[in-house]
């Protein structure tokens, strides 16, 4: 069976940007469960980047490089930040929970990273538009 129908969301962010990204999940049947935030390898491998502590204050942070995580166990809100973003940052994540060894995916992100274009780029005035002296 393939994962391609499934829910995937699509989050742009510029390069050097930061993107945030929230998945929800059952706070009385999840909250102690771990959490953690992986890197689509392959179709069976799921990379890990950071994960979020259990019994984790909300307002503190785990963070990997420019990636952070963390939980809120109140809301059943995990919330992953990627800061200056680079090109090899693109790709599909999946925001999971792990109980004793089973993981189960909250959501799945496709990262797309856009190259900023400088304004320099930008088609300007056509330069005939001198005033005649």
């Amino acid at each position: 069976a393939s994962c391609a129908a499934e829910n995937i969301t699509v989050v742009y962010g510029m390069e050097g940007d930061s993107i945030s990204v929230n998945c929800t999940y059952n706070p009385w049947q999840q909250r102690w469960r771990e959490k953690s935030w992986c890197k689509q390898i392959d179709e069976t491998t799921c990379q890990h980047v950071v994960s979020a502590r259990r019994f984790w204050l909300p307002f503190l942070k785990n963070r990997n490089g420019t990636t952070s995580i963390s939980d809120n166990i109140h809301d059943g809100v995990l919330t992953v930040t990627m800061k200056r973003l680079q090109k090899k940052d693109a790709g599909l994540y999946q925001c999971r929970t792990d109980y004793l060894g089973e993981s189960n995916s909250l959501r799945r992100v496709k990262v797309e990273v856009l190259t900023a274009v400088l304004e320099t780029q930008v088609p300007e005035e056509p330069s005939a538009v001198q005033s005649i002296s």
